[in-house]
C-alpha cells in the first residue's frame, strides 16, 4: 500500500524525488524563488515563463536529470461562484498515473492564503489521481508520495490533512473493492475494525433481528443477498459537545436491481452503490482523529440488493421502521428503503440536533447537478446554505436541489399503502422526489434540521472511485461546530 506523509514546507529535507509543483497564477513565482533549485533549473523556469506565459491547468516539465525532475502544474483560476474556490478540476485532468511510476514522488502545494480547505481539496485531489486498488498481476504502486504544504497550518491543520489522505485513500479503496471480496460481512469486518481502533461505540443489527425489530425496508431489501443485511452503529462521543449530529449512509454493496433486474450496461460498477456508507464511516473517522467538538453517530446501512425465489417483489407492501407502509412498485429503487429506516432510527432515537444522509441515490442527480456536484435537498434553508459553502471551500461541490414535498410527493400515491417506492412519472424531479421519500420516514416528533445527499455523480470517475464525502462531511461538521450557540 502507498503510504501518504503530509509535511510542512519548513520540514523539506532535499529534492532527491520526482518534484511536482501544484501553484496558481498568483503564486508560481514565488513558489520557484523559495525552491533551492539549481540554477541550470532556474534559469529553464524562467526562460519558460517569459517565452510561454503559464495557461491554468497546463503541466510544465521545467527540468531533469538522474537527481531531480521538476514540473508544474498551475491551477486555473475559479471564475463561477458554483465552482471550488481553488479549482481542483484542473487537477483531474492533468495528474496521470505517469506521476506515480516511481517510488517515491513529492508534490508541493502553494496557494494563495493558509486556509486548511483549500489545501485539503488539493491533497484529496492527488489522493484520488493515484488508487491503490488493483489486481493486476503487474501493477505496482510507489511506496510514498509525499505532500508538503507551504502555507503556515497549524499542528491540528496538519493532523486533518494526515488524516483527510489517509481516508480518502482508505474509502477509495473500500468502493473499488468488488462485492466478491467486499459483501456486508466483509465491509461489516473492516468497519469495525477500524471503529475499535479508533474507539468508537459499536452497535450492529442483522439478519432476522432487522425484522423482529421493524427494519422492514433494509431486511427486505438485503434478504436474498449472499450474505445478510446489516445496519452498523457507531458513535464517537466528544469531550466537550457543542452538537449531536446523526450520519446516514446508503450502504448497497451490490445492486442487481433486484427483480427489476438492471440491464447490463447500468448493472456494471454498481459495486460502487455503498459509496454513501463508505464516505460516512470516513467521515467519522475523521471526526474522531480530529476529536471534533460534536458527538457523531454513524448509521450504515448494509445490504446486497440481489435475486432469488426470497427476494422482494413489485407489488409487495412493507413495513419500515417509521410504521409506515410501502408498496413497491421499483425493486431498483431500494437505497430510499434502507435510508428510510436509517433516518427513522436516529430521528426516533438519537434526538439529534441534525440528521444528514448521504447516497449513491438517483441516476438522475447525474442530470440534475452534473457529475461533479452532488444534490442536496434540506428542509432547512441555512443548513443547505452552510453545506453549499463547505462544498466549495472543500473542493467537493453540492448544489441544491428543489424542496417541494408538497408537490412532489403525490408521485408516491397508493391506493394499498402509505405510499409507492419510485415516482409515478419519473420526468418531475424525480431526485427531489427520492429525497422526500427519505425525509418523510423521519419521526414526527423529532424537530431538528435534515438534509439529504446524493452523490451518485461525484463518487465515481473513469472507472474508479473517488472517496467523494469524506472531506464534504468533515468540512460541514467543522463548520457546524463553529456556529455561535
Amino acid at each position: 500500500m502507498t503510504s501518504f506523509i503530509i509535511r510542512k514546507r519548513s520540514e523539506i529535507v532535499d529534492l532527491h524525488h520526482p518534484l511536482t509543483i501544484i501553484a496558481t497564477h498568483q503564486t508560481i513565482a514565488s513558489a520557484l524563488d523559495s525552491l533551492p533549485l539549481a540554477d541550470d533549473m532556474r534559469k529553464t523556469a524562467e526562460h519558460l515563463w517569459k517565452t510561454e506565459p503559464p495557461k491554468g491547468g497546463s503541466i510544465y516539465p521545467l527540468a531533469g536529470d538522474d537527481v531531480v525532475r521538476l514540473s508544474c502544474i498551475v491551477l486555473e483560476d475559479t471564475k463561477s461562484r458554483h465552482m471550488p474556490r481553488v479549482n481542483v478540476f484542473q487537477l483531474q485532468k492533468n495528474l496521470k498515473s505517469d506521476y506515480f511510476a516511481e517510488n517515491n514522488v513529492q508534490f508541493i502545494i502553494f496557494l494563495e492564503s493558509d486556509d486548511c480547505d483549500a489545501y485539503a481539496s488539493v491533497v484529496a485531489e492527488i489522493v484520488r489521481a493515484c488508487p491503490e486498488f488493483s489486481r493486476k498481476t503487474d501493477h505496482k504502486s510507489p511506496d510514498q508520495i509525499e505532500i508538503i504544504v507551504a502555507g503556515n497550518l497549524n499542528g491540528n491543520d496538519m493532523l486533518r490533512l494526515q488524516g483527510i489522505a489517509d481516508t480518502v485513500s482508505m474509502v477509495s479503496r473500500l468502493v473499488d473493492t468488488p462485492t466478491l471480496e467486499m459483501g456486508t460481512d466483509d465491509m461489516m469486518k473492516m468497519v469495525v475494525a477500524q471503529a475499535t481502533k479508533l474507539g468508537l461505540s459499536i452497535e450492529i443489527i442483522d439478519g432476522e433481528d432487522l425484522k423482529k425489530r421493524g427494519f422492514g425496508g433494509l431486511y427486505h431489501v438485503g434478504k436474498s443477498g449472499v450474505t445478510q443485511p446489516k445496519m452498523v452503529i457507531l458513535g464517537y462521543h466528544a469531550d466537550n459537545p457543542k452538537l449531536n449530529i446523526a450520519l446516514v449512509g446508503k450502504g448497497i454493496v451490490y445492486d442487481t436491481g433486484g427483480l427489476c433486474l438492471k440491464p447490463k450496461d447500468h448493472m456494471t460498477t454498481m459495486k460502487s452503490d455503498m459509496a454513501g456508507a463508505a464516505s460516512v464511516f470516513g467521515a467519522i473517522r475523521m471526526a474522531a482523529l480530529t476529536r471534533i467538538d460534536c458527538d457523531v453517530t454513524a448509521i450504515l446501512c448494509l445490504a446486497e440488493n440481489g435475486i432469488g425465489p426470497n427476494a422482494l417483489r413489485p407489488d409487495d407492501i412493507i413495513q419500515l421502521y417509521s410504521g409506515m407502509t410501502v408498496e413497491i412498485n421499483n425493486t431498483d429503487a431500494e437505497g430510499r428503503l434502507v435510508l428510510a429506516d436509517g433516518v427513522a432510527y436516529a430521528s426516533r432515537h438519537l434526538k439529534p440536533d441534525i440528521i444528514i444522509d448521504m447516497a449513491t441515490l438517483t441516476g438522475a442527480q447525474l442530470l440534475t447537478t452534473g457529475k461533479r456536484h452532488a444534490g442536496i435537498l434540506s428542509s432547512d434553508e441555512d443548513l443547505e446554505k452552510l453545506i453549499f459553502e463547505a462544498g466549495r471551500a472543500c473542493g467537493e461541490p453540492v448544489f441544491p436541489l428543489l424542496y417541494a414535498p408538497e408537490i412532489l410527493f403525490t408521485e408516491f400515491k397508493s391506493e394499498l399503502a402509505d405510499m409507492k417506492n419510485s415516482c409515478k412519472d419519473r420526468m418531475n424531479a424525480q431526485t427531489s422526489c427520492a429525497g422526500h421519500f427519505v425525509e418523510k420516514h423521519l419521526s414526527k416528533d423529532w424537530h431538528g434540521k435534515f438534509c439529504h445527499i446524493d452523490i451518485a455523480g461525484p463518487s465515481w470517475k473513469d472507472e474508479r472511485a473517488t472517496g467523494y464525502g469524506v472531506l464534504l462531511l468533515n468540512t460541514v461538521l467543522r463548520a457546524l461546530t463553529a456556529l455561535p450557540r
